[in-house]
């Protein structure tokens, strides 16, 4: 993933599963966290609930591995800010994290 390589973003944490992502959120404060709903929590669920604790206090962009309009809607419903597909374009994710921030692509040097 490219993010750490953008000039106007900064990684400040990762977490591997559901059960330790909202601690890091909560103890980093981003002012974006991107929720990976494929992940599934130990009783394998999706990530939904995880999400409407998130967006409480944080921006989240829901990342899926599907586009699937019913999975949008309840993200959207859990809280989401966004939306992304993974198989779609790879600047969508980029151009998700700075629409719901406000910030606008920085310009490249050429």
């Amino acid at each position: 993933m490219r993010l750490g390589t953008e000039s106007d973003l900064v990684i400040v944490g990762q977490a591997c599963d559901t059960g330790s992502a909202s601690s890091v959120a909560a103890a980093l404060h981003p002012c974006v966290v991107v929720l990976d709903l494929g992940v599934r929590d130990a009783d394998g669920r999706l990530n939904l609930d995880q999400l409407r604790g998130l967006a409480q206090s944080n921006l989240v962009v829901a990342l899926s591995l599907d586009d699937d309009p019913r999975l949008r809607e309840l993200a959207e419903q859990a809280g989401a800010a966004a939306f992304v597909a993974k198989l779609g374009n790879p600047d969508q994710l980029l151009a998700a994290i700075r629409n719901v921030t406000g910030a606008s692509e920085p310009r490249r040097n050429t």
